[in-house]
């Protein structure tokens, strides 16, 4: 058994190659135990070169993880071979142990765990900032450029003019947070009628089938199947690699109306952040003291357009088309957000006109009369006691969808009243429109897809790791 060791970052990346058996696990543990930087929380186990593993192996990757653990760190292994890749599953460890395709994804998994682990330990010293609302505190986040993909428009929508033809497929790895209108089934007839809103986070789905029962579905996979797949004609995404977390705790007992803290993290935004260009994409886990939603009642395809011809939202056709809270849906609940917000008195430049166009099909009377425009969906869960300090969005969305019980989905209204929320925010450098593929007709395995949404009464989740 060979082994090297590089320090990239604050990370240690152990190379380890030959045979971990039991004399190679012993040779192994002496130079890992030996080289270790003490204070290094974060490693790397580069399995490329190995190409045997047996439990004496599997036992230094155990104790490097508890170590690290304890460390407020993280060990993550990649470039395993396909036999060592068996022998973990067969081991059962694949859910405790991180395990990575490539060095590439794994430094990127230990410098997020670095960053969590930073903010953590040094939290009252964090920026911070107040005004009429409430209290924030900035946690420190990727320093990736943020993009926004849109496929197809809102208008599209809003005007009841969807086609079968503009209905594409996409997998649950393409859409890790997003918000539009889709479905899921196994045909297009299971989906194509009742397509309504609908929003992914952290690798989970919730829809509102307009179907008329006004019931939300959801579907959480432990793995991304590829066979669960997610049909739609409009759906703004964005990764979960936020530029920074905002934790907002509310003035008020009653909460902060939804629309004023938009407002406030746009002009935050504008006063603190060089990078900000008026258009943010937005995660959170929310308290809410009240919850307004609003739901599509009918699929907004060709067939089913109004007879008037103009727009869903037109207010002769509002009830028709819309289910609409004048009461609050939910109090005192937790929610799940995803949602895109754009300030009318930024310099919007690097956004054409029709990029804004397709995420919020905006009335020419709206653009006069509005400062934002803001678009959100949520999905309603159980209250859950919010941690004090948090530094990692979607572990948190994880651990809440794995606690908590799933009560509802539609877009939310600006007018819920939020108390607390711990909030992704992306500072949007672009706006691509996605090239359309199409809907690809491949088999699709509908035991394993009723499997993957099995109740969580049913089953407990496990941790989801990156493959």
């Amino acid at each position: 058994m060979d082994a090297s060791l590089t320090v990239i970052d604050d990370v240690a990346v152990f190379s380890f190659s030959g045979r971990l058996d039991t004399l190679g696990a012993q040779e192994a543990q002496g130079y890992f135990d030996a080289n270790l930087p003490v204070e290094t929380a974060c490693a790397v186990f580069e399995l490329s070169g190995a190409g045997y593993l047996s439990s004496a192996g599997v036992r230094i990757f155990l104790r490097a993880h508890r170590l690290l653990t304890a460390r407020g760190g993280m060990l993550a292994l990649c470039g395993a071979g396909p036999y060592v890749t068996d022998v973990l599953k067969l081991t059962g460890l694949l859910a405790a142990l991180s395990l990575f395709d490539t060095q590439a994804e794994a430094m990127a998994a230990c410098r997020k765990a670095l960053r969590e682990k930073y903010a953590m330990d040094n939290w009252d010293h964090l920026e911070t900032a107040r005004d009429a609302l409430g209290a924030y505190r900035f946690v420190p986040g990727s320093g990736q450029a943020a993009r926004v993909l849109i496929l197809g428009g809102l208008r599209d929508v809003l005007r009841a003019d969807v086609t079968r033809a503009m209905v594409y497929s996409r997998s649950f790895a393409e859409t890790g947070y997003s918000l539009g209108f889709g479905g899921l089934g196994g045909s297009e007839e299971d989906y194509f009628r009742i397509m309504g809103e609908m929003m992914t986070i952290a690798g989970a789905m919730f829809w509102l089938p307009a179907d008329g029962q006004d019931a939300a579905d959801y579907l959480i996979p432990k793995e991304d199947a590829g066979a669960a797949r997610l049909y739609t004609p409009f759906n703004i995404s964005f990764s979960g690699a936020f530029n920074e977390y905002v934790m907002f705790e509310s003035g008020e007992p009653g909460g902060a109306v939804l629309t004023d803290l938009v407002k406030s993290l746009l002009a935050l935004s504008a006063r603190r952040r060089t990078d900000s260009k008026g258009v943010l994409a937005l995660a959170a886990w929310a308290e809410m003291a009240e919850v307004y939603g609003a739901g599509v009642k009918t699929a907004p395809f060709t067939e089913n357009a109004p007879g008037d011809k103009e727009m869903i939202t037109r207010a002769a056709n509002l009830d028709d088309w819309f289910e609409r809270d004048r009461e609050p849906r939910a109090r005192d609940a937790a929610c799940l957000m995803c949602g895109l917000c754009a300030s009318l008195k930024a310099d919007r430049s690097p956004f054409s006109r029709e990029d804004l166009d397709a995420a919020f099909a905006p009335s020419p009377a709206a653009l006069s009369a509005k400062k934002e425009l803001f678009l959100a969906h949520g999905a309603i869960m159980t209250k859950t006691p919010m941690p004090e300090r948090m530094a990692d969005l979607d572990k948190e969305t994880r651990r809440i969808m794995e606690t908590a019980d799933f009560l509802d989905m539609r877009r939310i209204l600006g007018a819920s009243r939020v108390r607390k929320a711990f909030i992704g925010v992306s500072y949007v450098q672009e706006i691509n429109r996605e090239r359309r593929e199409g809907v690809e007709e491949t088999p699709v395995d509908m035991k394993r897809l009723r499997a993957l949404a099995m109740v969580r009464y049913m089953q407990t989740l496990g941790a989801a790791k990156p493959r």
